[in-house]
């Protein structure tokens, strides 16, 4: 069956979104995650709004959205009221929401669970994730004064982290569809049949976290340009303490990139680009925090996107770049397995170890395989674009629904 058919088949129907979290409202939300699936609905003729709990806020974009008491989104009664066909809730499979799933499933609503998950698993069962990391972390790296601290890690890595899939496992159970991110996620699941049941690889689905449609090459000419975008304030997550030694190495390798750093700066970041050699801070370029219309004309001429996270689940910022034809650059690590995926189908380039000198070789590499003609904008932007864009992947989402439940 066509899109088109799809799409006309499902345009009475009435879908809502939910996220647990009280967040703005705003066009930030609307851009991504459960807002923009909320448009995409709409923008196939369904009726859709964002349902999320109070307090509101002035940004609100009211006409699209439902702001009610949290402990609603925990009643069958409450959302059997709205009389709608289905919800995409965006709970992370997290225990803490199971209430709410529960309810949904028990007020007779379709249920698609969205993860946005990297797939990287607790290994609770193992001995080098119980007893080994812990060791290593604590007494291995700190003395036997650590001692304390290694059995309370003991204790988070087997009882603590079997305790979360087993309340996982239960939360997943309610739902009529599970979607993962990404192949890894699913194959990850599909292994840990024996603590979420054999149904989850009946019922769970592969489909990305989507972007906008405005993210697409437009035919604008390559720069010789790396982009890299993050929270530059999370020293755990972002890493920018790493960001900047591959790329102070970098424009030192090659004297011809542009770097476009976008994001929020810190005075550690600021005092870091004021110190290079004036030829190198030309070519490092401190952008801030823009709109993101405003990522756009980055995007579409950039031929990298750059990302040294020490994980991440969809990272948005990745599927951004690679809908506008840049290809992606990133390290090994296990928990960045959705950027793995985004760099598979000649669209960009995996450091072999977790380190700066081995991301700056990535990155060399991957521009090199530009300058030689390997890497199409154009076609990069065709392959993604058509899994990435949620307009065009939604009426397949919601067959499944009808096929599955």
């Amino acid at each position: 069956m066509s899109s088109d058919s799809l799409s006309s088949r499902f345009a009475s129907r009435r879908w809502y979104t939910c996220t647990p979290v009280a967040f703005k409202g705003d066009h930030t939300f609307f851009c991504r995650d459960t807002g923009l699936f909320c448009r995409s609905f709409r923008k196939l003729g369904m009726e859709s709004k964002a349902v999320m709990p109070l307090p509101g806020y002035d940004v609100d974009y009211r006409d699209e959205m439902l702001r009610t008491e949290y402990r609603n989104l925990e009643s069958a009664d409450w959302w059997r009221s709205l009389n709608i066909d289905g919800v995409l809730l965006y709970s992370w499979g997290a225990p803490r929401y199971t209430k709410i799933a529960r309810a949904i499933h028990d007020a007779g609503v379709k249920l698609v669970v969205f993860m946005d998950f990297n797939g990287d698993f607790s290994e609770w069962w193992t001995w080098r994730h119980v007893v080994r990391q812990p060791w290593a972390a604590t007494v291995g790296a700190k003395g036997w004064n650590a001692l304390p601290a290694f059995f309370r890690g003991v204790w988070r890595h087997s009882v603590h982290d079997m305790m979360v899939d087993v309340m996982r496992s239960r939360h997943l159970r309610y739902a009529d569809v599970v979607v993962m991110g990404n192949p890894f996620c699913r194959s990850e699941f599909e292994r840990l049949s024996w603590v979420y049941g054999s149904e989850i690889g009946r019922k769970g689905i592969l489909l990305p976290c989507p972007v906008d449609e405005k993210f697409a090459y437009d035919g604008t000419e390559k720069e010789y340009r790396v982009i890299s975008i993050g929270r530059w304030d999370d020293d755990y997550q972002k890493r920018p303490k790493v960001l900047m030694r591959v790329l102070e190495e970098l424009v030192q390798r090659d004297r011809a990139i542009v770097v476009d750093l976008f994001g929020q700066m810190t005075d550690a970041v600021e005092a870091w680009h004021a110190g290079l050699p004036a030829d190198e801070r030309s070519r490092i370029l401190l952008h801030g925090v823009v709109r993101n219309e405003e990522l756009l004309p980055a995007y579409r001429r950039a031929m990298v996107s750059f990302c040294c996270s020490s994980y991440e689940s969809a990272h948005i910022v990745s599927v951004e770049a690679i809908c506008c034809g840049a290809s992606i650059v990133t390290s090994g690590r296990k928990g960045l397995a959705s950027l793995h995926w985004y760099a598979s189908e000649e669209s960009g380039t995996i450091s072999k170890e977790d380190t700066p000198e081995s991301m700056v070789e990535a990155l060399l590499e991957e521009l090199q395989a530009w300058k030689s003609g390997q890497r199409d904008p154009a076609r990069i932007s065709r392959v993604w674009t058509e899994r990435m864009h949620a307009v065009g992947f939604l009426p397949r989402l919601l067959e499944q629904v009808e096929a599955l439940s």
